[in-house]
């Protein structure tokens, strides 16, 4: 995998070099074959670990980041394509691999891509789209290998994403406010959950999320939490009910449901 993605960036990095010197035609001929080469030994990779995704979610927003999360059924690779205008995502969705050709390290300006915030292969993903602008709605894709989703898969159905924009800038900077907790498999109480996706729902509340380490521990900050319509902090009292959900892919998912006056610690949330 680490050779793949070395070897497409140093294709990258000789055609750049061989386009400011037209007379090196020899060496673009070697780099096309070292290209169709190369793109022959990732097909395979790049395309069979693809997957449609599904239960698309849109927490932590700011007024500069936001949080876009999603499951698929088979271990993939994700990122998140946006921008501000529609357009580059007509150019994406016509050119195969050119997303995940794009997605290291791209030097175009007209899009923004957000990898998975774990970086890993896996069938949750959580990606933290960053650098917004304040009240800016932001069109996007899901990449998974090389293809570029503008749907997910909802009970067999095709359905659009969900929109996103960003909130307006608070007046002030909370402090910042973490509880920590842990993803377990419930079937012995003990085995912890790596990259299990985990939201705080709050009523009045705009959700918030995060994942798990390889120890099953995360951390949320209620620092995040904005009102409803995002102008606003969130202040959650002592009785004030957090509802927890935890999506980890085929292990299942949990859910804990408590007040925050009972939350010293945070109990695991047991999945199934």
């Amino acid at each position: 995998m680490n050779f793949l993605f070395s070897l497409l960036r140093k294709i990258r990095s000789l055609v750049q070099t061989i386009l400011a010197d037209r007379k090196r035609i020899i060496s673009l001929l070697v780099v096309g074959c070292l290209l169709f080469v190369g793109l022959r030994s990732a097909s395979k990779y790049f395309t069979e670990p693809s997957a449609p995704p599904q239960d698309v979610k849109v927490t932590n927003i700011t007024d500069q980041s936001l949080t876009v999360s999603w499951v698929t059924d088979k271990p993939c690779f994700g990122f998140v394509f946006y921008s501000p205008k529609k357009y580059p995502f007509v150019i994406l969705s016509k050119i195969p691999l050119l997303p995940t050709f794009l997605a290291l390290n791209t030097p175009f300006e007209f899009f923004k891509i957000a990898p998975d915030d774990h970086a890993s292969f896996s069938t949750t993903h959580h990606a933290t789209l960053k650098n917004l602008e304040p009240e800016t709605p932001y069109f996007y894709r899901i990449s998974t290998g090389y293809h570029l989703y503008k749907s997910q898969v909802t009970s067999h159905k095709s359905q659009v994403l969900p929109s996103i924009k960003t909130a307006p800038t608070l007046p002030s900077i909370p402090y910042p406010d973490p509880i920590y907790g842990q993803v377990v498999l419930e079937r012995d109480l003990a085995t912890p959950v790596k990259n299990a996706l985990v939201y705080l729902s709050i009523y009045g509340a705009n959700p918030i999320s995060s994942f798990t380490d390889e120890k099953g521990a995360y951390v949320l900050d209620l620092s995040n939490l904005r009102t409803g319509n995002l102008d606003q902090i969130f202040k959650a009292d002592l009785n004030t009910e957090f509802n927890f959900s935890a999506s980890a892919g085929k292990l299942g998912t949990g859910r804990l449901i408590i007040k925050r006056s009972l939350m010293e610690p945070v109990p695991r949330i047991l999945v199934k």
